[in-house]
């Protein structure tokens, strides 16, 4: 997927490889792609900028950040805990379960 946007306007876009190989499915500028944990790298360099420019601090609490938001995950969580996968919170997405009703994700199948 190649998408260049300058100022709001898109000058190029365009989609290549397949969504679903299996099913010889086309990826399309509106494909979807399940990236799962291939963020969680970028995720911790951005937090562990902002420890380093003392924005936050690695003992700053998940729940001094999120206010009443996501009121399963403990008060004592930590920026530490969440980034050394210690906070003891559970997968909330079942990866194993793929939607299959949209031909632009990746486990689209064909709808003869």
């Amino acid at each position: 997927m190649v998408w260049i946007d300058r100022d709001g306007q898109i000058e190029f876009a365009k989609a290549y490889g397949l969504a679903n190989r299996t099913y010889h499915v086309p990826n399309t500028v509106d494909t979807r792609f399940g990236i799962a944990s291939g963020s969680k790298g970028f995720t911790a360099l951005a937090v562990l900028s902002l420890v380093r420019d003392g924005a936050l601090g690695l003992d700053t609490t998940a729940r001094s950040l999120l206010g009443k938001d996501l009121p399963l995950i403990a008060d004592d969580v930590t920026i530490e805990h969440l980034l050394t996968h210690t906070s003891g919170i559970g997968d909330y997405l079942d990866e194993e379960v793929q939607t299959q009703t949209s031909p632009t994700t990746s486990s689209a199948r064909p709808t003869n």
